[in-house]
């Protein structure tokens, strides 16, 4: 099975996130802040990350963090944000997004951009 590490701030929409994945077959570590993003990816080593790029501690600054450590470094990752900033789905991809999506966001499409960036057969929509 495997493991998605959720990192958002919003209760609710981390709670919708991880019940639509648990629903589609995955294992889910939920964290609600940016700043303990690092440990937690050593401790769980998640095969992919969904995190909130604007939550407190930081989307960009944590991915900045996991890219310089080298056991980590290659841990693909989903950026999702409710801004509509346009200069975000650049930034997103300079940092090496697979996908970036904005709130709220489409769980079929979710879905999709997870099973592909781990190279994993797609499902029909949960």
């Amino acid at each position: 099975m495997k493991k998605i590490m959720v990192v958002e701030d919003d209760p609710v929409t981390l709670k919708v996130f991880s019940v639509r994945l648990e629903r589609a077959g995955f294992q889910v570590v939920s964290v609600a802040d940016g700043r303990d993003v690092i440990d937690h990816v050593r401790t769980e080593m998640p095969d992919l990350l969904l995190l909130d790029m604007t939550l407190p501690g930081g989307g960009l600054q944590a991915v900045d963090m996991l890219k310089r450590l080298p056991l980590l470094a290659a841990i693909p990752f989903i950026f999702v944000t409710a801004n509509r900033n346009p200069s975000y789905r650049e930034q997103a991809i300079k940092a090496g997004a697979v996908a970036f999506m904005e709130k709220p966001v489409n769980m079929d499409e979710l879905l999709l951009a997870i099973r592909r960036s781990l190279q994993m057969p797609v499902a029909a929509p949960v």
